[in-house]
């Protein structure tokens, strides 16, 4: 049915006056739909094509995907209205290999791209708690779903159901976008993917945010499968593949990302036991397939009180010519000295390389102490096993840069160090064998 307003009818009328044929514009409720909460405003529930009641929202949702991903469909985007969309019931799927899935929100397996975006944005974390309090959208998985998750079993709070061609990942199939959302989970302790593009070959998230009700000072029950995000895991031909604007908090991994040119923009992992995770690790699920020889690129990223910052892992490649790039702008760490109330914290490292090899490339990193102000460190990013390093070319921006030569940082090891001695007047730069002039 086609809803015409008063101004509509007025445009219609002015245009007859002028001898211009009026074509009716009909909706198309397959490409662009509007949703609502339960607890949205009455406006925004006016103008919704479908509003979603407080018990689960998930059905509802489910069903307009799946319509813009039916065969004959070209996918759409969904706009949701500011709102807390509860989910509280599994969609199963069954991979070729026989795994049983269970998604909340399940983008079929297909050709179309489905977008998500949320007017507004919940970008404002309280400190008590990880949390958000700002005024967006919401997808909250129920805490009665929450307690009957087996651990045993695969869940994903929104991803692309597997496809059924090939190893169950079909290249070229499988596309979502998500925009301004944010999504919340009762615990850390269960094994979950909230964002789960591991069957994608195209996604992107701008804005997302990722939270647990779980305090973050207890450390004894964080599982690491317990995922904010994690990335397709195959070849995505350069389409649209990027994280910007993300923020993880308190969960067991932040983001589990492969190796097949990703671009990531300004996001941060908070309180989580480990911050960013690259490439295959004994903790988690393994990515069915993993590029080899393409670049990773974080730009102006971040960590905070995670027990690992980074973690390389490796690849199912066995071939030592597969190795992939990861260059790290600017990335920081608000951490050091801080948060020594609790021992996984205390026992930390900033970063750990258990690839074999597998990651080289360049980072340049600016370390700053929260509990003293954000004062600049001069800690190596790599600890005190500097060999963990070797595959890479790491700057400490934070540290000494200018002085005489008697001044020298003695204990900077990072290839590339530039120093201006003052007594040269000239530049130096650290090398394997000591400063070059």
């Amino acid at each position: 049915m086609c809803r015409i307003t008063t101004s509509a009818v007025v445009s219609m009328l002015a245009l007859a006056v002028l001898g211009v044929e009026q074509i009716p514009q009909q909706k198309d409720y397959g490409s662009l739909v509007y949703v609502a909460a339960h607890d949205s405003c009455a406006t925004d529930k006016a103008r919704a094509d479908v509003v979603c009641d407080g018990t689960n929202a998930a059905p509802a949702i489910n069903a307009v995907v799946a319509k813009m991903t039916a065969p004959d469909a070209r996918g759409g985007k969904l706009v949701f209205s500011p709102g807390t969309y509860t989910i509280d019931s599994w969609t199963e799927r069954i991979a070729k290999d026989g795994i049983v899935r269970r998604y909340g929100i399940c983008i079929p397996h297909s050709q179309s791209e489905i977008f998500f975006e949320g007017v507004g944005y919940t970008h404002k974390d309280v400190n008590t708690s990880l949390r958000m309090n700002g005024k967006g959208v919401v997808f909250a998985l129920s805490k009665r779903l929450w307690v009957d998750m087996k651990h045993n079993e695969r869940y994903s709070l929104l991803g692309v159901e597997p496809g059924q061609k090939g190893g169950g990942l079909s290249y070229s199939w499988g596309f979502f976008r998500l925009k301004d959302v944010s999504f919340s989970i009762p615990g850390n302790d269960k094994a979950i993917t909230v964002v789960d593009g591991r069957h994608t070959s195209d996604m992107s998230c701008e804005g997302v945010q990722i939270s647990t009700d779980a305090p973050f000072g207890d450390d004894s029950r964080v599982n690491p499968r317990c995922i904010g995000i994690r990335t397709c895991c195959g070849g995505n031909n350069a389409r649209r593949y990027a994280l910007e604007f993300c923020k993880v908090m308190g969960v067991g991994t932040g983001f589990h990302v492969a190796a097949e040119h990703l671009i990531m923009r300004q996001c941060i992992p908070q309180r989580c036991a480990y911050g960013y995770v690259f490439g295959d690790v004994p903790f988690l699920e393994s990515f069915p397939t993993s590029s080899g020889n393409h670049p990773v690129t974080m730009i102006n990223c971040c960590f905070e009180y995670c027990w690992y910052g980074i973690t390389l892992g490796g690849s199912r490649h066995r071939d030592p010519a597969y190795a992939n790039t990861l260059t790290a702008i600017d990335l920081n760490a608000e951490e050091d000295d801080g948060y020594d109330a609790y021992t996984a914290w205390k026992s930390r490292k900033l970063i750990q390389d258990i690839s074999n090899g597998y990651w080289r490339g360049d980072i340049t990193y600016f370390l700053t102490a929260k509990a003293k102000a954000h004062v600049p460190s001069a800690r190596n990013l790599w600890g005190a096993n500097l060999a963990e390093g070797a595959n890479f070319r790491t700057v400490n921006t934070a540290a000494r840069r200018r002085g005489p030569t008697a001044s020298r940082p003695t204990s900077m090891t990072d290839l590339g160090f530039g120093y201006f001695d003052t007594d040269l007047n000239r530049m130096v730069w650290r090398t394997e064998t000591g400063w070059s002039e």
